[in-house]
């Protein structure tokens, strides 16, 4: 299960206590210099992060503590990558998941996809279960709300037609 994004009322909070920790820096180019290695690190690990989807193998494979993760959520420059991640993780997330729903286009010999009689194109490979969990599902916890349109011609137990998804603004 992914973590949950940073609200951004606290990422706002987390802004002001930023500015009067560097307010109060006495040195204040080693405090840049420290937080530059930081930021660093933290490119690194969210780039494990979208890979691994988990904050603790993240940590792991980046050789940190998970006290550095739970430390970096007091960020508010990290939160902020942290969310625009977990945004991007679950739109791909979402996708593969509608890819497996709605199955695969077979090809014939020309290379073109294949169509049924009426031309429509056709669709194998598709869960049924799946694709009612979807119609099913809350779509917030998706983390983006959907317009999906569904045309389904059912013959012989397979599933012709298309689904479309897309993101509304």
């Amino acid at each position: 299960m992914l973590p949950n994004a940073i609200p951004e009322d606290r990422i706002i909070a987390l802004e002001k206590e930023e500015r009067e920790r560097y307010n109060k820096a006495k040195n204040v180019e080693e405090y840049r210099q420290r937080l530059t290695a930081r930021r660093e690190r933290q490119d690194a690990w969210l780039g494990t992060f979208e890979m691994t989807l988990s904050p603790r193998l993240a940590c792991e494979k980046n050789g940190l503590s998970y006290g550095s993760y739970t430390g970096w959520r007091r960020d508010p420059e990290f939160c902020k990558r942290f969310n625009k991640a977990l945004e991007n993780v679950r739109e791909e997330m979402y996708g593969a998941a509608i890819g497996r729903a709605i199955g695969y286009r077979p090809m014939d010999d020309d290379g073109n996809p294949m169509t049924d009689g009426d031309g429509k194109p056709v669709y194998q490979g598709g869960s049924d279960r799946l694709m009612m969990a979807f119609l099913g599902m809350n779509e917030k916890s998706a983390g983006a709300e959907l317009s999906v349109n569904i045309e389904i011609v059912s013959k012989e137990n397979r599933i012709y037609d298309c689904v479309e998804a897309e993101s509304l603004p």
